[in-house]
């Protein structure tokens, strides 16, 4: 496995303000929905073939690789509508890392109940995902990172992974003062949750060592 700079970036040179984002996130809280993928993925394509594949589209659910009912994943997208000062602050300093040609990138944010956990995957549709953390607001929110021999499961229709304490590399702890970037297109992780998390989440398509 490789040194923590292979998969976790913060970034130092942005600060937020985490109050400010709290406060914006109880201003528009009535706009949470259960989070279902807005893309549809082939679920017999060769990239859904990936044990580290997960896609909860409303093509791949019904294979019944990845259960998902969106009432512990909740969503609100398209940030910008708001105009929040700090989120349009931290969408433009952010616009090295999310510029892609053709295509509107904008933040979203997740809201994680208690217990809902993210089972180990890699993202297919993106080079890393940059963490904004908001709740809890004393931090302690993470990501789980697995050493690249996680077992791959064959149940015969599909192949996966699941969480295995003996195959966890790292439990990386976010920032509350600095957005932090994953190498998530290239690392195994996932999420065991315990409290109510609430974040802004970046995508990211520059390449993992221009960060």
């Amino acid at each position: 496995m490789k040194d923590l700079s292979s998969y976790i970036h913060e970034l130092k040179h942005i600060e937020y303000d985490r109050q400010a984002l709290e406060d914006f996130y109880y201003e528009i809280q009535h706009r949470e929905r259960p989070y279902i993928e807005m893309h549809v993925e082939d679920p017999t394509g060769e990239r859904a073939k990936s044990p580290y594949f997960r896609c909860i589209c409303k093509d791949c659910l019904p294979t019944g690789k990845h259960a998902h009912s969106g009432e512990d994943h909740k969503v609100i997208r398209r940030l910008e509508r708001y105009k929040n000062p700090e989120v349009d602050r931290l969408t433009e300093q952010m616009e090295y890392i999310t510029h892609i040609d053709g295509v509107r990138n904008t933040p979203v944010m997740w809201i994680y109940e208690p217990g809902f956990n993210l089972p180990p995957h890699k993202d297919f549709a993106r080079n890393c995902s940059v963490m904004v953390p908001i709740l809890p607001a004393e931090g302690g929110s993470n990501v789980y990172i697995y050493k690249d021999d996680l077992p791959v499961i064959d149940n015969g229709e599909y192949l996966t992974v699941e969480h295995n304490d003996d195959y966890v590399h790292h439990v990386y702890e976010y920032s509350t003062k600095h957005p932090t970037a994953l190498n998530a297109s290239e690392v195994i992780h996932g999420v065991i949750n315990t409290e109510r998390r609430v974040f802004i989440n970046f995508s990211g398509y520059l390449d993992w060592k221009s960060i």
